[in-house]
């Protein structure tokens, strides 16, 4: 094809940077075999425009701007960009052009900024969402910043947008500007090499056997929970890591026979010749066991041989949904995790058990509150949703006498609304609680949203109608319905044809000065209807089903069916530091590995605006079974619980071997760190 180029010349100089983006930026159309192309044109006194033999369609839009009329110059993700993180917390337009005014201060007006002014989009074909974020510009009015709320989705249109209502201090309005880019995969940039070796040894001793929990006591011995609630202890010989003079400690098998346990932790104030621990703990079994059915034990003594009840009648799953791990926090008190009762949030065919008002949460256990009450305190709660609406904001009792959650004279309270089930959960030294959530397999069903329903923080819901979503198969009225009207409608029409989506797994940041927040696991009886970010995580929903207004987000999306379980933070100073600070997650299921995630910052920050807390996100992740010079942390029949000798930098792990694969065993393993390691020589 022959190229024929011509100049049409321009009369008026323009004198301004360019600014793309805009719809009135000069620009021209080529329209060749019904394919619309269009070509930004450098602003200068000629325009060159291409001419081809073929028919053409040109279109030439030339702007004038006005001296004093500010605009955006450029943004960050640039306009056209692809392969955006996902993580990327902050779009902005960080390249201004604001004309100097006499008698006016410089830059944006930050007052002009606004949800209403500032904008995200997603796109999705034709059409467009807003996106939930913060706003906000700068104390030198140099730029304009949306920070989206929780992590973008992967392989997805963004359009950033900036309309005239954002103004200059003299009230001259900015050119409306925008800017389309797309997101790549949800991997984040992984550091550099980190020269990490461990040597797997397998301790002598417990093939064979499932453990639930690990953990050091003040003593300095290794403690490890068994599923059935025998605690096994381990001096440890810290010239090469090894456990030796195991002993077995059956204080609960011995009183209530076996058991389903899963949390064991330290009193901080307990010391080596004052043992005092707590378990979390339930009836045997998998089927057939009451709701209310969890315990939290302390356990005292040189042998941990006296037990206490100090929490009975916690909620369970009739399956693996438990109450789980626990920490203390800085403030002394203990946080756990409570797993919720269904899929995801109303009654299914698979869990068979609706929520209740303290399932699927991290809960918090005030000991100053708790020296109050007569032990054990009993926290069975109603399922009267008029009773829980109109909870007395004292007393920690409901009229009918069971748990009120939300009186301020109650020890045990809701800390983090929404986590459906978290294994285990790690305060880091920087001051954010760390969560690692399994996400729900398909087939799940989501509530109806009833207006007027309590929430967790004092509110009462007046939200957006939010329609139940069926993840496969109808209750019971649905099969009335069918048997009626089986000769009126096709039984296509009565049963849902698509199973909700499998969920991602999450690593959830709870800060610790902000108000209780929701973290996507629908609860009906706390007033929290929508699963996760809405629409985007579940199709059925309608495209205008956005997340609940307190939704938080998450630090870090491990994908679909890892099952993120044990976390620890790495505390020595071994391998030069390169994993001091560093969150240390076992991959129970897609991975089988121990996953690296750095914070973006390992420091407490008082200073930090509880609006700009993303610092604290995760910024790197690096697989254990990647070839990033991680060595020996792959491979693991089902890791589940892992603990760090801060003296040594070994690491000791549970293998649950789920399945019992017979060419794997369940048992704990050491990670010997390897010292003095040269990087020239390091064999991945």
């Amino acid at each position: 094809m022959q190229v024929v180029n011509k100049e049409i010349e321009i009369n008026k100089e323009v004198n301004h940077p360019a600014a793309p983006g805009h719809q009135d930026q000069a620009s021209y159309f080529i329209e060749k075999n019904s394919v619309l192309t269009l070509k930004s044109i450098k602003r200068r006194k000629a325009l060159t425009i291409i001419l081809s033999g073929a028919a053409l369609v040109i279109i030439v839009c030339l702007v004038v701007f006005i001296n004093s009329r500010p605009y955006v110059i450029d943004s960050s993700p640039k306009d056209g960009a692809e392969n955006v993180s996902v993580n990327t917390v902050s779009i902005a337009a960080n390249n201004l052009y604001v004309p100097e005014t006499d008698g006016f201060s410089g830059g944006v007006d930050n007052r002009t900024i606004s949800n209403q002014t500032v904008k995200l989009l997603k796109i999705v074909g034709n059409n467009s969402t807003d996106m939930m974020g913060t706003v906000q510009g700068t104390g030198g009015g140099d730029a304009i910043s949306f920070s989206p709320n929780y992590a973008l989705e992967p392989n997805t249109i963004y359009k950033f947008v900036i309309t005239s209502g954002v103004k200059s201090h003299d009230g001259s309005a900015f050119v409306p500007y925008t800017a389309t880019f797309t997101t790549g995969e949800a991997r984040p940039q992984a550091a550099e090499p980190m020269h990490v070796t461990f040597t797997k040894v397998p301790v002598t001793g417990t093939q064979d056997k499932k453990y639930a929990s690990l953990t050091f006591g003040p003593d300095g011995k290794v403690y490890a929970l068994r599923l059935d609630g025998v605690i096994e202890r381990f001096n440890v010989d810290r010239s090469d890591g090894s456990l030796t003079n195991q002993q077995e400690i059956k204080t609960l098998t011995n009183k209530f026979n076996i058991q389903t346990a899963i949390g064991l932790v330290f009193d901080p104030a307990s010391t080596a010749d004052n043992l005092v621990a707590y378990v979390t703990h339930c009836s045997f079994g998998l089927g057939g066991i009451p709701v209310f059915d969890g315990n939290i034990s302390q356990l005292s003594g040189p042998n941990l041989e006296e037990q206490q009840f100090i929490i009975t009648k916690l909620p369970r799953s009739t399956k693996d949904h438990l109450v789980n791990s626990m920490a203390f926090g800085p403030d002394s008190a203990l946080y756990f995790s409570q797993g919720s009762n269904s899929s995801m949030g109303a009654y299914d065919s698979f869990w068979q058990r609706d929520e209740t008002l303290l399932s699927g949460a991290i809960l918090r256990l005030d000991f100053k509150k708790l020296r109050k009450v007569i032990l054990p305190l009993n926290v069975q709660t109603t399922q009267n949703q008029q009773l829980i609406n109109q909870a007395p904001s004292v007393a920690m009792r409901m009229p009918d006498g069971t748990y009120n959650p939300y009186g301020s004279e109650s020890p045990l309270t809701i800390y983090a609304s929404g986590i459906r089930n978290a294994y285990d959960l790690i305060w880091h030294s920087n001051g954010q609680l760390y969560v690692p959530a399994n996400g729900s397999a398909a087939g799940g069903n989501t509530p109806v949203s009833v207006a007027g329903t309590r929430r967790p923080d004092g509110t009462f819901y007046h939200g957006p109608f939010v329609p139940a979503t069926s993840g496969g198969s109808m209750k019971t009225h649905g099969v009335l319905i069918k048997n009626l009207f089986t000769f009126l409608v096709p039984s296509r029409l009565l049963v849902p044809s698509r199973q909700s989506v499998v969920q991602n797994d999450w690593l959830f940041r709870i800060n610790p000065v902000k108000p209780v927040g929701y973290y996507g696991h629908p609860n009906p009886m706390r007033g929290e209807y929508v699963a996760n970010r809405g629409y985007p995580d579940n199709p059925k929903y309608e495209p205008t089903i956005r997340p609940d207004a307190n939704y938080r987000g998450a630090a870090f999306n491990f994908g679909l069916n890892k099952s993120p379980n044990g976390v620890i933070e790495y505390q020595s100073n071994t391998f030069n530091g390169a994993l001091k600070g560093k969150l240390l997650v076992c991959r129970f299921s897609g991975g089988g590995d121990i996953m690296v995630l750095e914070p973006g910052s390992l420091i407490k920050d008082n200073g930090t605006a509880t609006f700009n807390d993303k610092k604290y996100d995760i910024v790197s992740a690096n697989p254990g079974a990647s070839t990033n010079g991680l060595v020996g942390m792959s491979g693991f029949a089902n890791p589940l619980d892992i603990v760090e000798d801060t003296l040594t930098g070994n690491l000791y792990l549970i293998e649950f071997n789920r399945y019992d694969n017979p060419k794997k065993k369940s048992q704990i393993i050491l990670l010997r760190a390897k010292k003095d390691i040269d990087p020239a020589k390091l064999v991945l």
